[in-house]
């Protein structure tokens, strides 16, 4: 029996420019990291290479992209990471090479004793603001360096830098267009061909996609892909497909999985109502991609509120509440400083709240504004007039536990005791404070919440009162009635 060399194949790399390497974390430019983990002499595996077994890069919003994700590390091969001190970025900082050791493992051969060990290292180029594989070489292109001033790759003063340049940052031209048609020129030849092998060789689907986002121009071509890859049953490559890497837009906050699927956030130009032309300003969308190899689908009602920017999502995460598992949103933006309140932080929040129903996210309106929106704070200058009430997930897991939570889901008379005197506002605004007010003892009902304001009908004066005031006024005075 012939010896036979066993290697793992596909490559998902991304990165951006580093300042700095320190331990296992090497830090970029834009706050984002590649973490390497794992050592192969910590977890017992340093006869098949002296590195990391994992690397992962880690975007500033927190998502994370694995490195190599096919070919970990395992008995019968895989890769090693050389780690962050080996990392060469171009003096642009737009291209980065670093190193990894694809490591096999051959099967002994009549009878042997003893299995050996061989082991090749291959320098990747990636396009460190897309994190598209330029080029995966191997051999005597990886023992170059970059040049001091320009990025220009030199592996001897007596090589042909400009063809070797050439070869690492143009090497190869991976697009949708490309693989589908060679898959289709192939075939033809070859009928056991498979196109999840051409896209292995260009480092995986996540690599093309990288190189190659999905957008109008290649639409028919994903499409295409995608077609012959769930007959293939590539489910790794369609489920990756199928997330949010295959919505158009940069990613402003981690994937969130919920039952049935997946739900992405994705910034995007606000679009005229009318024309359908953009506007000159950016809003953050939520998506929805169903378990199954669905398509993204919009969420349905008013989006996450902008301005000039398009504000940043604290926080996002499930919670059930009434019926089922609702999607939470906490953001913010910073409005102009020409509109802002007076005396107010600027930054004005909202918890939006949705649904996935029928295979799509909808806003559940009445808990949406059940949490609201306003100011993190206003002030009158010197002592604080008003605060958001939930500017954290504990705060909106705290609130579901409150007094005034049956009102997110159905209508209900809530019977409250002044603490203290409270004036009155006919709206749930600072803006709208009036003259009125209801003093320490006072009886009323509550019907309405919103944003830490509670809506009071008190009966005890001449006429009775319904106007607003700060649900911290109140406390319930017995178990809420339900609304007939």
């Amino acid at each position: 029996m012939n010896n036979i060399l066993l290697f793992m194949l596909g490559v998902t790399i991304s990165l951006t420019p580093i300042t700095h390497a320190i331990g296992e974390t090497v830090t970029f430019k834009a706050g984002s990291k590649l973490v390497f983990s794992d050592h192969t002499k910590a977890s017992g595996a340093g006869e098949l290479g002296v590195g990391w077994k994992q690397a992962d890069f880690a975007k500033p919003n927190g998502e994370t992209i694995p490195m190599f994700p096919t070919e970990k590390l395992r008995k019968n091969g895989g890769v090693v990471f050389s780690g962050p001190d080996d990392v060469q970025i171009s003096p642009s900082g737009r291209f980065a090479v670093f190193f990894v050791d694809r490591i096999g493992v051959l099967s002994p051969a009549n009878n042997a004793p003893q299995i050996s060990v061989e082991s090749r290292q291959y320098c990747p180029v990636l396009d460190t603001q897309s994190g598209c594989i330029k080029s995966n070489l191997t051999g005597q292109m990886c023992g170059g360096e970059w040049d001091s001033k320009e990025d220009l790759w030199k592996v001897d003063s007596q090589a042909d830098t400009p063809g070797d340049t050439q070869a690492m940052l143009h090497g190869a031209s991976i697009n949708a267009a490309d693989i589908w048609s060679k898959y289709v020129h192939a075939k033809s030849s070859n009928s056991k061909l498979k196109l999840a092998s051409l896209i292995a060789d260009s480092q995986g689907i996540q690599n093309v996609m990288a190189c190659d986002p999905p957008s109008a121009d290649n639409e028919d071509y994903y499409i295409k892909i995608k077609s012959q890859l769930i007959i293939e049953k590539d489910h790794a490559s369609l489920d990756y497909i199928n997330t949010c890497a295959n919505v158009n837009g940069e990613q402003d906050f981690p994937p969130l999985s919920i039952n049935g699927g997946t739900v992405c956030f994705v910034r995007e130009p606000v679009l005229d109502p009318k024309s359908g032309a953009p506007v000159g300003a950016d809003s953050i969308a939520l998506y929805y991609v169903a378990s199954g190899w669905s398509n993204p689908v919009k969420a349905e009602g008013r989006g996450l509120l902008y301005d000039d920017t398009p504000g940043k999502i604290v926080d996002a995460f499930s919670l059930n509440v009434g019926h089922g598992e609702k999607i939470v949103v906490i953001h913010y933006m910073d409005v102009r400083n020409s509109l802002a309140e007076q005396n107010s932080s600027g930054k004005f929040y909202s918890v939006d709240v949705f649904e996935s129903i029928g295979g799509a996210l909808r806003r559940d309106e009445r808990i949406s504004d059940w949490f609201g929106s306003g100011y993190s704070f206003i002030s009158d200058g010197s002592r604080l007039l008003y605060k958001f009430p939930y500017l954290s997930r504990k705060d909106v897991l705290l609130a579901v536990d409150s007094p005034f939570a049956i009102l997110m889901t159905e209508d209900a008379d809530i019977y409250v005791r002044l603490k203290f005197r409270s004036y009155l506002f006919d709206l749930p605004n600072i803006i709208d404070k009036t003259r009125k007010y209801l003093i320490k003892g006072d009886q009323a009902t509550v019907n309405k919440a919103s944003a830490g304001w509670c809506r009071v009908i008190y009966s005890g004066g001449v006429r009775p009162l319904e106007m607003w005031l700060m649900c911290s006024a109140l406390d319930v005075d017995s178990r809420p009635k339900k609304a007939n």
